[in-house]
């Protein structure tokens, strides 16, 4: 008698939490066209999540901490139509739109899952982010960017010459550094109304398509001798916005590889010139950095050894 009653009471207060549940789950469109199409009918940003919704770890603490609570579906509803792109490692999805979802990551250039990108009812890029996020507040800052991003750009349809390039520079100045080769096009339209670079930024857009081709290149290094050889050879042809940049992660696969004393210190001397074409704060810390790593070359190289497998 006892435990009937207090199975009735368990189904009791299952049935009152179903009923005060909130319903937030929000609506996410696995067609992207049909997300596009929906976005030009309501006037609306897109917010596109390219996810391993089976497999990466941060897609999916991400999903269950921010993008599937009540708060976020309060925050979004107004304002996006969520495509989710999805490329998961069970047959979720039929051949085809799986297919078509790893088209749209290389189309888009996802380097990373999670990545979360705005963009206007054409499908172009105003901003977003890549990477795990925990918190709202934390999903929330760059999104509203790509908000303001996305308000500009209806600003520059209905502006020409010397303010359209204005506001076009300070729409790319808003996106974030990693997520700015998605907006090639915005680069061209720069290129184009500006071509006395009186804006200063072909300069900015040499460096980014440069260290686009530069990373392009050391993925296909089979061995990290490899990439060691690649990046000798790119140090020479860094531009100086790159420079510092190159000779780290050359630094980097140095010491990972290094055998002697003399190796590290060669290590050693690379780190030191990347610091000489880094800003002079970051200059100072690499600086610092170097000193303290190297106090004691010998201990520092053992330590690489055993982690390497090679020492006890």
């Amino acid at each position: 008698m006892h435990n009937m009653s207090m199975f009735r009471n368990t189904l009791l207060a299952a049935a009152i939490a179903a009923l005060v549940a909130p319903a937030f789950a929000a609506e996410w469109i696995s067609d992207f066209d049909a997300a596009k199409a929906q976005a030009a009918k309501d006037g609306k940003a897109i917010l596109a999540d390219f996810t391993g919704s089976d497999w990466c770890g941060w897609c999916i603490r991400l999903r269950q901490s921010v993008l599937d609570t009540p708060e976020f579906e309060a925050y979004a509803k107004d304002k996006f139509v969520l495509a989710e792109i999805d490329v998961p490692h069970a047959p979720k999805l039929s051949p085809e739109q799986l297919e078509k979802n790893k088209q749209l990551c290389i189309q888009y250039k996802v380097e990373a899952f999670p990545t979360l990108l705005v963009m206007d009812a054409q499908g172009r890029v105003m901003g977003g982010f890549a990477g795990g996020r925990t918190t709202l507040q934390e999903v929330q800052a760059p999104l509203n960017k790509g908000l303001e991003n996305l308000q500009l750009s209806k600003l520059a349809a209905t502006q020409q010459g010397a303010a359209k390039l204005e506001t076009l520079v300070k729409i790319y100045k808003n996106m974030p550094k990693d997520l700015r080769k998605q907006s090639s096009d915005m680069r061209d339209e720069i290129l184009a109304l500006d071509p006395e670079n009186s804006s200063g930024m072909r300069d900015i857009f040499a460096a980014e398509q440069q260290q686009e081709r530069f990373a392009a290149e050391l993925m296909t290094a089979q061995t990290e001798a490899q990439a060691i050889a690649m990046l000798e050879r790119m140090k020479n042809e860094a531009l100086p916005a790159n420079k510092s940049g190159v000779l780290v992660q050359l630094f980097q696969l140095k010491m990972e590889s290094a055998n002697t004393v003399e190796d590290l210190m060669a290590a050693k001397a690379l780190l030191l010139e990347a610091a000489e074409y880094a800003p002079a704060k970051r200059k100072a810390s690499m600086q610092k950095a170097a000193a303290q790593q190297f106090a004691n070359p010998e201990l520092l190289l053992q330590k690489i050894k055993t982690f390497r497998g090679q020492g006890q």
